[in-house]
């Protein structure tokens, strides 16, 4: 099995998610095709996130490890700025798709530096 990358595909979904029109609250995916900071990193891991379905494509994928690793650093770093959690940072009314691709990439730099 190949190793993933993480901290490219949080990178990734940071780039996805600062495309006009991407960016989304309150689900993985949105009815208007919108995706949440975690939805746009499943989709950088090459998962459709709709909810329904999501940890089995995830296991189908092999990528179950990764996006669990992921989040549960994108929570830490969301914990840093003053949220328990990183959904409910990107879900707060203020804010932005830029403030939460800066998570992506502040996560993936910290990920990086520990090697």
């Amino acid at each position: 099995m190949t190793e993933i990358d993480i901290p490219a595909a949080m990178e990734k979904a940071a780039d996805f998610i600062e495309i006009e029109g991407h960016f989304g609250k309150g689900h993985f995916k949105t009815d208007e095709g919108c995706f949440c900071t975690l939805g746009a990193y499943a989709v950088a891991l090459g998962v459709d996130p709709s909810f329904e379905r999501l940890d089995d494509a995830l296991r189908e994928r092999g990528v179950m490890g990764a996006f669990d690793e992921g989040w549960r650093r994108l929570d830490e770093t969301a914990r840093a700025l003053g949220y328990d959690v990183v959904h409910q940072m990107n879900d707060a009314p203020e804010t932005t798709a830029t403030d939460m691709a800066g998570v992506l990439r502040e996560t993936a730099a910290q990920l990086r530096s520990v090697g």
